[in-house]
């Protein structure tokens, strides 16, 4: 529990203020001149503006300074005003006018304290910014209450006060008080080492344990029945896919610690980072599938040694022709060349009496070649095999299987977003954007942002770098064990865009899958273990493609909109822009549209898309909801 100073409202008025600064300075030595200076105007303005309050309004009211929120990297509102049935965040500013990094800020801490802080819960929770210099005007923006003068201040706590029906409040309890928010993927999958993800709540309320428990079931099953199965799950994106796979074989792997299970994926950065988040210890399971298939073709291995497979984003599985391809000397491969991925790992279940796959399916996420056939490719796979398998998956996957034995479960469908903090109409908004649909978008875009997930759009990428800086400029900085945490966010463009100079941005700070030699770098763009790290997202030096960021997130993302995919007002419609055409891409539209899909869905707070020389795909996306950004007039510090 860390605070700065808390008490009694009263309290506080009639206590010198160096008093509250040696405590606040006690509590956090590692202040600065400006944080003291900080702490003295606002002693100074509450001091004035409570000196001739009445006393029975003082009573109502605890008041804390500097609170730390629970697990959050140091993340501190500058006050908290607690009774016995509100929570008043304020954040201060010493100016006259606020940006909206200003207004996101306390935003998120008004948001965050509400849906994770247990003992909030069944209080009302308002959030004010206090402008220091501001005008004379009180306004209200999406909730926030935004005031200056000291009477606006006094007149807020009589609104939310009810001094009649007023009882004592424990403060201690309340910073004491459980707090539990959406884990990112890189905290969830830390904790899968030392604990299981049933210890946070969005994720039991997803359905998520409930999976878990149906696939060790089933392993046992097959195990016990000499059968070989396959599961499929599917999910929206940010759903927790990887996670449950990752959660299944580590539990797998204790359970039945006789037979071998591994974690396969075709997306190399997103293993990358899973083992450099992860350490050595999760290469025994962690496995690219494309190295894994390669060791057993040229190894020409006749034991399969793993009776369980976790194959994550199936849906983005290879066909015959893209197998082929990747070999690059076929005489090698012979016994995988003439296969798609899904058959060449059905082969390979079927070498051991007993076997299971486990396929994680993300909707419309195929954004590369080879990957068009989806779901077919498995279904042929099924039909191909001369073993009858036991296959289950949700209702609108399991009618195109045959010649096996077919179990629907609804069970296997998660629909509630984990990357985003309650905002289960994210991917609808996407699908509508992406759709030409910006009425049904506008309409979505309006509950996520009054749920507090931001959207603007700006012509400077200086700006919405400004932004970024200034919006979580108040992270703490806390290590333990060498691990570095606070929000994370960074910059995308599309590995198709050919515009990316007018974003300041250089081809090679593009970070692409097929750059291998920076393959150690996607671990340092999304996670920072120390301060000398200038790959790590923040930084801005390096910018993330669609390969790069699939099945991966940061807090808050800047989308440098490309070339490749622009709005025509004349056509009413999504266009491509000039692109080299490849022979082997079946549907170059579709891959354009899932690409911006995944762009779009990987922010947990918001998304700041800069769109340059693109003026009807900027018209467009304000119809769809996203905002002008505003920001100071002065440069990037």
């Amino acid at each position: 529990m860390y605070f700065g100073w808390e008490g009694e409202l009263q309290t506080f008025v009639n206590l010198p203020k160096d008093e509250i600064i040696d405590q606040l300075t006690i509590k956090y030595p590692d202040y600065n001149n400006s944080q003291l200076t900080s702490w003295k105007e606002t002693i100074d303005y509450l001091h004035s503006a409570f000196k001739n309050v009445d006393p029975n309004l003082l009573n109502h009211w605890q008041i804390i300074f500097e609170y730390q929120i629970p697990g959050e990297g140091g993340r501190r509102p500058d006050l908290i005003f607690l009774s016995a049935t509100h929570v008043l965040i304020i954040e201060i500013k010493n100016k006259k006018s606020f940006t909206s990094s200003d207004f996101e800020q306390i935003r998120g801490y008004t948001r965050d304290i509400y849906h994770y802080h247990y003992q909030s819960r069944c209080k009302k929770v308002n959030g004010l910014l206090l402008l220091l210099q501001g005008d004379n005007k009180i306004k209200i923006k999406k909730n926030i209450k935004i005031i200056s003068q000291k009477t606006d201040l006094i007149s807020t706590l009589k609104e939310y006060s009810d001094i009649e029906t007023s009882v004592p409040v424990d403060v201690n309890s309340w910073m004491q008080s459980r707090y539990e928010p959406i884990p990112s993927l890189i905290i969830a999958a830390k904790q899968i080492f030392t604990d299981n993800l049933n210890t946070f709540e969005r994720i039991r309320n997803a359905g998520i344990p409930k999976v878990i428990d149906l696939l060790k079931k089933l392993a046992i099953e097959s195990k016990n029945n000499k059968q070989h199965t396959l599961i499929l799950i599917s999910g929206v994106p940010g759903s927790g896919k990887t996670l449950v796979g990752l959660q299944f074989v580590h539990e797998y792997s204790q359970l039945i610690s006789e037979n071998r299970a591994v974690y396969l994926s075709g997306n190399g950065p997103l293993i990358t980072v899973l083992r450099y988040i992860l350490g050595d210890q999760s290469k025994v399971f962690i496995r690219s599938l494309y190295n894994y298939k390669h060791y057993y073709a040229q190894s020409n291995r006749n034991n399969f040694e793993e009776h369980v497979i976790v194959f994550d984003e199936a849906q983005r599985a290879w066909d015959k022709n893209q197998m082929y391809k990747s070999t690059n000397r076929p005489s090698r491969f012979d016994n995988i060349i003439d296969k798609s991925e899904p058959e060449m790992l059905i082969s390979l279940a079927e070498e051991n009496d007993w076997g299971m796959i486990v396929g994680l399916i993300g909707d419309g996420q195929e954004i590369h070649t080879g990957e068009e056939g989806g779901i077919e490719l498995w279904y042929d796979a099924i039909s191909k095999s001369n073993k009858k398998w036991d296959v289950f998956s949700a209702k609108k996957l399991i009618d195109g299987f045959s010649n096996c034995n077919k179990t629907s479960d609804e069970i296997l469908v998660l629909d509630k977003s984990l990357r985003t903090h309650y905002l289960d109409n994210y991917h609808k908004w996407i699908k509508y954007l992406l759709n030409g649909d910006s009425s049904n978008a506008n309409r979505e875009a309006c509950e996520l942002k009054d749920k507090n997930f931001y959207l603007y759009i700006t012509k400077n990428v200086d700006d919405a770098k400004k932004f970024m800086i200034d919006r979580y400029n108040d992270d703490g900085k806390i290590y333990d064990n060498k691990t570095y945490y606070e929000k994370t966010f960074g910059m995308l463009i599309s590995s198709l865009a050919k515009n990316y100079r007018k974003y300041n941005i250089h081809p090679s700070d593009i970070m692409k899958q097929s750059e291998s030699a920076d393959r150690q770098k996607f671990g340092q763009w999304y996670y920072k273990k120390s301060n000398r790290n200038n790959t790590y997202c923040r930084t801005f030096n390096r910018v993330m493609s669609e390969f790069g960021s699939q099945g991966l997130e940061t807090d808050a993302v800047i989308l440098c909109w490309g070339d490749d995919y622009y709005w025509d007002n004349s056509e009413n419609k999504w266009k491509l822009g000039k692109i080299r055409k490849n022979k082997n891409v079946k549907d170059v539209y579709k891959l354009r549209l899932n690409s911006y899909r995944v762009l779009l869905s990987r922010a947990r707070d918001g998304i700041v898309v800069v769109c340059k020389d693109l003026d009807d795909t900027y018209d467009y996306l304000m119809e769809c909801g996203f905002e002008e950004l505003k920001v100071p007039i002065n440069s990037l510090p």
